[in-house]
């Protein structure tokens, strides 16, 4: 099957990506005030230093013999569940969240144990800005070469006189305690363990630290104030939700299993009742959280849009067809976080959310390349899997050799920083940076939802929260276009098209609307074709600019002139740039105009010579002399003689035009100046139309308009049209 093309003119209207408000329907609603938000900031590093106590009471139980069987015997390791299903039928989505994946079970070869928070000592920095690294000091680290198995590390466990007490026995990867008591004393150990035969190297078990410091949606409903609003409007998602709202019922969308490596996920706190989920530890429980840092993550994925506290980036466009899994850890350590990461992996877990890291400056290379060396095995025998994990929360630059696993290249992990609220051409000042970086997402005040109450609204900051904005883009590209593999999700889709940020954290962030845009044009011709004409008019293989896509969707103008007709442009005429359906905006002057080819023409503007600039509620009387009358504006109607009648051309006298309210769309991704805003307003008045034998005649003229005006404001932002769109348009920055 062809698309079908059409001819376009040169005129040009709305050409800059609509950044803004998603819906075409009426949003509004009083604010409660936001009494429940709250600012956790978790910049000090020593904030999450102390452990919990109340750990999980079978997460540090003993390997069974006589249990389950090994995980590699899993079906599907890296396959999302039940996904046989033909890709273009529409039910790929089909199930209930109430028994996602129930062939799982828990591996009993991979386990950890829990250390005493008596014996933590804590070792600075060899600098100041790097990360302090805190350990048990009678536990180690021990990473076997490959091909080696438990025989050997027991027999590296006798030589220093300590047992094994964990395991992640396929990376070779085991956990030791020994008598040790000092620092001096675990140096020795550690030494003499790392020159027994087999080992590939040893080293401290750190801990790791918590970086957590449009269309209808929860996301847009519940959040009132601009700032809230910002996080999701840097990377377009209430736009990309518009588009998706307006094209998921054409599609197939496919399972997608996504891990959060964590705290833990509480279960029961209101927000997590749609999504399929499951507690990796012990499948038949609940899953509970015992600090609150990973039901913050988790729910900026997977909340449910339920009309109170916020939704899931990815489960309001996805649905059922997002299976959550709970890797939870009952403590802040490394053998921890790895046994949950490899056991989230063997239950086929596409895409691993990595909200933590450990750092080493401290006591020589040697120690961190164990560490390394460890996720790298773990990254390397699973390649089809995404693994994103948050940079540090501290401003140094990641050099792969002070923090992991953020920081380190592999292809299929990509390292998420960090940028400031409401302007994502600046850093998060407290986060790491450097070319490490793959990405940046916003960090400060995001809105996320408490633990023990997930209709309290929460508003933390770190990089912890940055890093499940980018893992729910990757569901929901890997959802719509299964085959993709880890690699084209981090290289081809979520840094190619995304848009600029801070240089210093990568200079690129996620942008959900032009990645999903694209990812279902690469997926045709198993897209439909209204899709793709809703996203790719011009049939380039590229998607669209976003203004185009949403206006096609959301904007309209109508008008009737009483005796010649009445003239309505919807949907694909706004969208249409032949349509000329638009206008623009700039210091001195302002246009209205719907200037369609052999149909009829109205434009509506204020002359440049006369002072009548852009406001909110002001009636700006017609006048057919408007030119040379300050405040006053023009009126012009016509319909073309090649429309095989007379030609028909009406100059407004009288009437007048309001607008009644504006949205910021589309800012400049290098300077956030504004480009495009949306207008809505009416006009009422009298044209005055000449005879074919002379004379004049006179009929009424009535509209309503909601239409991008492209603005001409780089480089004036200290423009009075600049302060007044922002502190007066739904998106300003004030």
């Amino acid at each position: 099957m062809q698309r079908s093309t059409s001819f376009a003119v040169t005129f040009t209207v709305g050409l800059i990506g609509l950044l803004g408000i998603a819906a075409c329907t009426d949003r509004s609603g009083p604010p409660d005030g936001n009494d429940s938000v709250a600012n956790q900031n978790d910049a000090d590093p020593n904030d999450n230093a102390a452990p919990n106590d109340n750990a999980a009471p079978n997460d540090n139980a003993a390997p069974n013999d006589n249990a389950a069987p090994n995980d590699n015997a899993a079906p599907n390791d890296n396959a999302a569940p039940n996904d046989n299903a033909d890709p273009t039928d529409g039910n790929d989505n089909a199930g209930s969240p109430d028994i996602p994946l129930p062939d799982y079970t828990p591996d009993p070869d991979i386990y950890a144990a829990a250390y005493d928070p008596a014996r933590v000592i804590t070792l600075e920095p060899d600098d100041e800005d790097g990360p302090a690294v805190a350990f048990p000091v009678n536990q180690m680290i021990l990473l076997l070469e490959d091909g080696r198995d438990r025989s050997d590390a027991e027999a590296v466990a006798a030589a220093i006189d300590a047992s094994i007490v964990g395991q992640v026995p396929d990376m070779g990867v085991y956990q030791l305690e020994l008598s040790t008591t000092t620092h001096a004393e675990l140096d020795a150990a550690i030494a003499v363990a790392a020159d027994q035969p087999g080992v590939d190297g040893a080293t401290y078990s750190v801990l790791i630290e918590l970086l957590q410091c449009p269309a209808p949606s929860d996301l847009y409903e519940q959040l009132f104030l601009t700032e809230d609003r910002c996080p999701f409007v840097d990377v377009d998602y209430y736009n990309a939700l518009t588009i998706f709202d307006a094209i998921r019922p054409q599609i197939a969308l496919h399972p997608v299993v996504v891990a959060v490596v964590d705290t833990g996920i509480q279960q029961n706190n209101g927000e997590f009742d749609d999504v399929a989920m499951i507690n990796l530890t012990d499948p038949d429980a609940a899953s509970t959280d015992r600090d609150g840092h990973g039901t913050a993550v988790a729910a900026l994925i997977a909340a449910d849009d339920d009309g109170a506290g916020i939704c899931g980036l990815a489960t309001r466009m996805l649905d059922n067809a997002l299976v959550l899994l709970d890797g939870s850890t009952s403590e802040q350590s490394f053998p921890q976080a790895y046994a949950a990461t490899r056991r989230a992996v063997s239950a086929g877990a596409e895409i691993v959310n990595m909200s933590f890291g450990s750092g080493i400056r401290h006591g020589g290379q040697a120690h961190l390349d164990t560490i390394r060396k460890s996720w790298e095995r773990l990254f390397e025998a699973h390649p089809d899997v995404l693994f994103v994990a948050a940079a540090d929360n501290r401003p140094y630059e990641l050099t792969g050799a002070n923090w992991v696993p953020g920081g380190m290249h592999h292809p299929n992990l990509i390292t998420v920083g960090g940028l400031n609220i409401c302007n994502p051409r600046e850093a998060y000042p407290n986060g790491a940076y450097g070319p490490r970086i793959d990405i940046a997402a916003p960090a400060v005040n995001v809105p996320t939802c408490s633990k023990d109450n997930g209709h309290i609204i929460i508003t933390p900051t770190g990089n912890s929260v940055a890093a499940p904005i980018v893992t729910a883009l990757a569901a929901i590209l890997k959802s719509i276009y299964p085959a993709l593999t880890a690699e084209e999700l981090k290289d081809d889709y979520l840094r190619v098209y995304g848009m600029p940020a801070a240089e210093s954290v990568s200079g690129a962030r996620p942008y959900f609307s032009s990645a999903i845009m694209q990812v279902l044009i690469d997926r045709s011709p198993s897209v439909p074709m209204d899709v793709l004409d809703l996203v790719d008019d011009d049939i380039n293989d590229h998607h669209d600019l976003v203004t185009l896509v949403v206006n096609r969707l959301c904007g309209g103008l109508h008008y009737r002139v009483f005796g010649y007709g009445a003239y309505d442009y919807t949907g694909d005429d706004v969208g249409d740039p032949s349509r000329g359906i638009g206008g623009r905006l700039v210091p001195d002057t302002w246009v209205v105009q719907a200037m369609v080819p052999d149909e009829a023409m109205l434009q509506v503007f204020c002359p440049e010579a006369v002072e009548c600039g852009f406001e909110l509620d002001r009636a700006y009387p017609i006048h057919e002399d408007a030119i040379d009358l300050t405040g006053y504006v023009a009126l012009l109607f016509q319909i073309p003689a090649d429309t095989g009648g007379t030609e028909v051309i009406g100059l407004g006298v009288s009437g007048s035009v309001m607008f009644e309210a504006c949205r910021i769309d589309q800012r400049s991704p290098l300077t956030n100046d504004i480009l495009t805003v949306t207008v809505t307003g009416h006009l009422e008045g009298v044209l005055q139309i000449p005879e074919v034998m002379g004379g004049w005649h006179y009929a009424a003229i009535e509209g309503a308009f909601s239409v991008p005006l492209v603005g001409t404001l780089m480089g004036l932002s200290d423009d009075p049209l600049a302060d007044y769109l922002e502190n007066n348009c739904e998106g300003g920055l004030p």
